[in-house]
């Protein structure tokens, strides 16, 4: 793995201990220290009930909640105050549908959620997609590659958490923004979109050939940059990422 990769999984966890204020229901600032994370390790695949990391009651909805998604190790941590108090086992997107990586929030929630959600559904905003946390009609799926790129919990455990989380809620998923480690780059093209798309814009806005927000959508303004950084660069015509141009940007 390139130390490049290696940064940018070590940056979103950088972020996500930093857990920015945000706003909450009514004007309420969210705080969540996260100083405190645990540090990530390898496991084995992990059971199929949660862990209980503290006894603190937590209120209904509160502000100082915040949740940490590791893809690696498929486990929904929630932080209460800086403090972790629930481990969750989950599910998430499989290779053809990655899970998006970043720092992102909770923008919506029901209890009445469409099929395939299990019984709650909390929406995140992700701009490349239609992505959540939620339960699940497939508990055999958890702890697993299952989903189309959202965090499936068991409908015990969304419901459990459901009652503590508000619109505003920071939720930091960490992993690989390029898919797991040992697989080749993904190749993007205009359409594209996801956390590589977003590295890659990061990058170009960096060296001064993107100008937009990287927002993880391969549009024509991030066509046109990589357009330009391949001119620059003396390469043939063309605006696809692919593994020499993702060499050439360091990542």
């Amino acid at each position: 793995m390139k130390l490049s990769r290696l940064l940018i999984i070590l940056a979103v966890l950088t972020v996500a201990c930093q857990c920015w204020p945000s706003g909450g229901f009514g004007g309420v600032k969210s705080h969540c220290n996260c100083s405190s994370y645990p540090v990530v390790k390898a496991q084995d695949k992990p059971a199929l009930n949660e862990t209980i990391l503290s006894d603190i009651q937590v209120p209904s909805p509160y502000y100082d909640v915040c949740l940490l998604i590791d893809t690696f190790n498929l486990s929904l941590t929630v932080f209460f105050k800086g403090e972790p108090i629930r481990k969750y086992p989950i599910a998430v997107g499989k290779p053809s549908s990655e899970t998006p990586v970043g720092v992102w929030e909770v923008v919506d929630k029901s209890d009445l959620p469409g099929t395939g959600t299990g019984t709650r559904w909390m929406r995140l905003n992700i701009p490349c997609g239609n992505f959540g946390v939620h339960g699940t009609n497939n508990p055999s799926s958890i702890g697993t590659y299952a989903s189309g790129g959202c965090v499936r919990l068991h409908n015990l455990h969304v419901e459990e958490i459901y009652p503590w989380v508000a619109v505003g809620t920071r939720v930091i998923i960490a992993g690989n923004p390029f898919g797991r480690f040992g697989e080749d780059y993904p190749l993007l093209n205009q359409g594209s979109c996801g956390s590589a798309v977003q590295a890659v814009q990061y990058t170009l806005k960096r060296l001064g050939f993107y100008k937009n927000e990287a927002d993880g959508i391969f549009g024509p303004g991030t066509a046109q940059a990589v357009k330009d950084f391949r001119l620059k660069k003396g390469l043939a015509e063309g605006s696809q990422v692919d593994e020499e141009i993702y060499h050439l940007l360091g990542l």
